[in-house]
């Protein structure tokens, strides 16, 4: 019996350090920015066998494995809310992952909102009011958001989505007076706007934006009525 149990205990340890390792792995190909190679490591991850000691670990890998590079994500609308809820999660279960989540769904918020603009330039424009409106129901604090989502919804001809959201922008006072956030993409020179300070501030702190600046708008009150 005490070898059973010897020998039990050595299995259980062998797939805890297992799973232990399998995880770092992920976690170098994402820092090597290897990403391919990260999510061909994930994926070979039992779900089902991982301990509870590091679900919150799992449940953030998936996050960032789904997303890929963060700025130049290939991930389909779905799959990036898909991965923001394992992101969440992950944060639920070990609170001392909120700082790396918050940063990782900043920089993939950047990146659809830079996605509107060209669905904007493509002409389709109620695609790019979908993408503006989630992107305000996650902070509804964001007025600028929540007015580009009006606007949006307006130049769609969706009225009555937009009529909702217009309500909603007198409801909280809102005048048009807004800050926008730019940086300089060091690679292209493009002038690039972001949707709040923090995702500006989070971009120059991956060293791929500099020169942050920020420019206020006149009032939009007579646009909006």
């Amino acid at each position: 019996m005490k070898f059973n149990l010897t020998l039990c205990f050595l299995l259980v340890a062998s797939l805890a350090f297992a799973q232990k390792r399998e995880i770092r792995d992920v976690e170098k190909a994402l820092e090597s920015r290897k990403y391919d190679e990260a999510v061909t490591l994930f994926q070979a991850i039992d779900k089902n066998a991982v301990e509870d000691k590091y679900k919150a670990d799992y449940a953030y890998l998936k996050g960032a494995t789904i997303i890929g590079s963060p700025e130049n994500s290939k991930a389909t609308l779905p799959q990036i809310k898909e991965a923001k809820v394992s992101l969440r999660e992950s944060v639920k279960l070990d609170a001392d992952k909120k700082e790396d989540v918050d940063a990782l769904i900043a920089s993939v918020n950047n990146r659809l909102f830079k996605m509107a603009q060209d669905f904007v330039k493509a002409n389709d424009t109620k695609q790019a009011a979908i993408i503006i409106d989630d992107l305000y129901l996650e902070d509804t604090s964001n007025l600028e958001m929540l007015n580009n989502s009006a606007k949006l919804f307006y130049g769609a001809g969706e009225f009555s989505k937009a009529k909702e959201r217009y309500e909603e922008l007198f409801d909280k006072n809102f005048t048009g007076v807004y800050t926008t956030y730019y940086a300089i993409n060091k690679a292209n020179g493009e002038k690039i706007s972001f949707p709040n300070a923090k995702a500006r501030d989070y971009a120059i702190l991956s060293k791929e934006f500099n020169t942050p600046t920020m420019e206020d708008s006149s009032s939009a009150v007579g646009d909006i009525v």
